[in-house]
């Protein structure tokens, strides 16, 4: 509905600027008016393209009054979706141009812009970023030139007038991919110039990007790192983010996987800049270029995923084996709620890989996660859910995904001769994984002392789209769809936070051990209210989907401790 009303805003603005330049005889229309709204859309751009790049050529644009940068910020806002704009806006500025053009805008000679000012200029730097990557998208030989020429000003200083030092061009050109989705060669080669560049230099990454000078709005005092940028514009581009941490790039003569330099902790692994927390910058960005390349739609993209390819899910299997073995580095990471969303969107090749006696079908590619060495999914699960995000987002997953088992095993419950034994089968990765999940949320509340309770209460609501995905991927195999799919999938995010929100107020607290077995017996109740309503809609009578509930919830309980030792080990 948004999009709709959108485009008719769009239609009505187009249309009602081209009439008014037809009208301006007060007695006739003139005659050379467009043949239509896409015509008109880009006579439209192409003329406020001239109009500003013109003003930023003869003018400097950190002096622009007030007024000018609402004006340029409400041209960008309307036109940053048009070809006819974008790439004549980037090709008559050129490449060097428009990097000088945002260096200048945004840290002008005073330093940092505040105030009104400074809130129009976020708005700015995501505008242009918008209108950079259309303009990347387009394949004539003006934007190669340009694209070529961004890329080679890499290296190249951009000083405030008359001081020698400043950034460089790969600092101001990934300041501006924020937003967009930019051409996936573009960003590939700029991947590669920019590693190249920071591998070949002869000192580390945080002596590289030193230069304070505001490029980011709202402004801090951080070093401008430009991988964070790149890595968003990874993000919001599935296709190039999955053939980048796939490929590798060569330095003083050396080939060095791209994954090895940005992910993996070997020797000469990236030295990633630390902020003022101590975390490392742009280690939120680089999780969601993984998340990107993972899922395969942009990271804050609500569109639904495409099946799993055979590249992604052996990228999952890659990051699954990393931070299980160096879980360690998961701590407090800005990595986290990104880890936990390509958890929960890979949550059948999870359970999977928990229950290795028998496979389910996965969305697309398995990610084969049962052939890690034994324990590594597993403790990447308990450093994950240490995040409060992430935390949330596994829990929905697997109570969608289990829940999903159990209605799947009464749909095709006449296959098998044993069903109890097969319930077992189906419910126990699911209670392992809860089991994880509490042991991990109470080392973050009570040892690690690194979240509260209300954090991961929150998120249990916050992060329920995962059910619904989770329920998304399996509705070809499951046994009603519709209405009754819809209500399966509210009962499953309501029992989500009833039984896995827990009551922080400081009349209800409870020491560490009375929690995680209050935990337990809430997970239990949780499968046993599915177990139950998935055999009564299977026409089982009361007193028997009451005993396979009553069976479900004690094999829950006795996987839920599994879970438990193996987090807490």
């Amino acid at each position: 509905m948004k999009r709709v009303l959108w485009e008719a805003s769009e239609t009505d603005r187009i249309a009602a600027r081209a009439l008014r330049a037809l009208a301006k005889n007060k007695h006739d229309f003139s005659g050379d008016g467009p043949g239509g709204l896409k015509e008109a859309d880009d006579r439209q751009g192409r003329a406020d393209a001239d109009y500003w790049a013109k003003k930023a050529q003869e003018s400097n644009p950190g002096e622009w009054s007030d007024a000018d940068v609402v004006r340029f910020n409400e041209t960008l806002k309307n036109q940053r979706d048009n070809p006819g704009f974008s790439e004549r806006f980037a090709t008559t500025l050129g490449g060097e141009g428009t990097l000088q053009f945002w260096r200048d805008m945004a840290a002008p000679p005073g330093g940092a812009v505040e105030g009104d000012r400074a809130k129009t200029l976020a708005e700015v730097q995501d505008n242009l970023s918008m209108t950079l990557a259309t303009a990347t998208q387009s394949e004539s030989p003006a934007m190669d030139t340009w694209k070529r020429d961004v890329i080679a000003a890499g290296d190249k200083p951009f000083p405030i007038q008359g001081l020698p030092m400043g950034p460089n061009g790969y600092q101001v050109m990934s300041s501006l991919m924020d937003k967009g989705k930019f051409d996936d060669e573009f960003l590939n080669d700029y991947g590669d110039s920019l590693l190249k560049y920071e591998r070949e230099y002869p000192g580390d990454p945080e002596v590289a990007w030193r230069d304070t000078a505001n490029l980011n709005y709202p402004p801090t005092d951080e070093p401008n790192d430009p991988f964070a940028g790149f890595m968003e514009g990874l993000g919001h581009n599935p296709e190039a983010s999955l053939e980048f941490f796939n490929d590798s790039t060569t330095a003083d003569g050396k080939e060095m996987d791209n994954w090895d330099y940005l992910v993996a902790k070997g020797d000469d692994a990236r030295e990633w800049p630390l902020g003022e927390d101590d975390k490392a910058l742009g280690h939120d960005a680089l999780g969601h270029a993984l998340e990107s390349a993972t899922i395969g739609v942009p990271y804050d993209s609500d569109a639904t995923p495409p099946k799993h390819s055979a590249g992604s899910a052996e990228l999952v299997n890659r990051i699954v084996a990393e931070y299980g073995e160096n879980h360690d580095r998961l701590k407090d990471s800005p990595l986290t709620d990104s880890l936990g969303n390509i958890t929960a969107e890979y949550m059948r090749d999870v359970q999977s890989g928990i229950n290795r006696n028998r496979d389910l079908e996965t969305y697309g590619s398995d990610a084969n996660l049962e052939d890690l060495a034994p324990g590594r999914l597993k403790d990447f699960l308990g450093g994950v859910g240490k995040d409060p995000d992430a935390y949330g987002a596994i829990i929905n997953a697997q109570q969608a995904v289990t829940t999903e088992l159990i209605n799947e095993g009464y749909h095709d419950k006449a296959k098998y001769t044993d069903f109890s034994a097969e319930l077992e089968n189906r419910i126990s990765s699911g209670a392992e994984i809860a089991g994880i999940m509490a042991e991990s949320r109470t080392q973050a509340v009570y040892d690690d002392k690194i979240a509260a309770d209300a954090e991961f209460n929150e998120s249990l609501a916050t992060t329920d789209k995962w059910a619904d995905r989770a329920i998304d991927m399996g509705l070809s195999r499951f046994p009603v769809a519709g209405d009754a799919a819809g209500m399966i999938i509210g009962d499953i995010k309501e029992a989500v936070v009833d039984h896995y929100t827990r009551d922080s107020s400081d009349e209800a607290g409870q020491d560490r051990s009375d929690f995680l077995e209050g935990q337990r017996a809430r997970s239990g109740d949780a499968v046993y209210d599915a177990t139950y309503q998935a055999a009564i809609a299977a026409g089982v009578d009361e007193e028997n989907a009451s005993s396979q509930a009553d069976t479900a919830a004690r094999q829950v309980k006795e996987g839920y401790a599994l879970g438990r030792q193996r987090a807490g080990s």
